[in-house]
């Protein structure tokens, strides 16, 4: 039997980065993370390497991911997870500087992931990028994190083009419980977003279960991806049978 490999995860210190993390160590992978503020979690565990870098500035980025895959010849899969909720509300009250700032770390630092590992000839088999329903249900008020998850979704079918040796696919997760829903589920009612309303009455349901019961679920799911989409595609997992 063919031992597991690597597996490179963004955004690792908690939510949905965490519990992948987490759950791949738990089937024998190496994990290999980063974020800004680390996991002391994840780093008890020996099969766990971290390097702290900021991915929303392009040296940082860089120089993160270097050190991070440098001695990496088993790298499976890069899960690109790390990503930003934008200001909430209508794009008439959006500063451009919340715009960027979204798009610099939901979009921006994965392009410079994937340049990175590309120019290295490090580029694994399996390119999975974190995105969202948001991306392309054009809900009111989800505003630049629509706007930076549908360019997410462009940028991997785009790098799919250029390295047809590797599945990329853009996967949104489902509804999870993280810190971004305790903020969303925080913000006022307001009958001009019906998806907050929504949020609410799915939170605390097996609609929306924490990270841990979800990457119980998708973690399997990564590795079958290619059954579900051309490489580039975009998939729901709520829509997966």
């Amino acid at each position: 039997m063919t031992k597991p490999g690597s597996i490179l995860i963004t955004g690792t210190s908690s939510g949905l980065g965490e519990a992948l993390a987490a759950w791949a160590l738990d089937h024998g992978y190496r994990v290999l993370g980063t974020s800004r503020r680390g996991n002391p979690r994840l780093a008890e565990h020996g099969a766990y390497s971290e390097v702290l870098g900021d991915l929303g500035v392009e040296q940082s980025a860089t120089e993160t991911i270097e050190r991070l895959t440098k001695d990496t010849t088993d790298l499976e899969m890069a899960v690109l997870n790390a990503g930003i909720l934008s200001r909430f509300g209508d794009l008439v009250d959006t500063e451009l500087e919340d715009l960027e700032r979204t798009m610099r770390i939901n979009v921006f630092a994965n392009q410079t992931v994937l340049r990175t590992l590309a120019r290295a000839g490090r580029m694994p088999a399996r390119v999975v990028a974190i995105s969202s329903g948001a991306a392309v249900n054009g809900r009111r008020g989800w505003g630049g994190y629509a706007l930076s998850k549908a360019a997410l979704n462009m940028l991997i079918q785009l790098w799919a083009r250029e390295c047809p040796g590797s599945h990329f696919c853009a996967l949104a997760p489902g509804l999870i419980d993280t810190a971004m829903q305790d903020v969303l589920c925080g913000l006022p009612g307001d009958e001009r977003y019906d998806s907050l309303e929504f949020l609410r009455s799915a939170r605390h349901t097996s609609d929306m279960p924490d990270p841990t019961a979800a990457a119980e679920r998708l973690g399997p799911l990564l590795f079958e991806l290619e059954r579900h989409c051309e490489s580039g595609g975009y998939v729901d997992v709520r829509g997966m049978a």
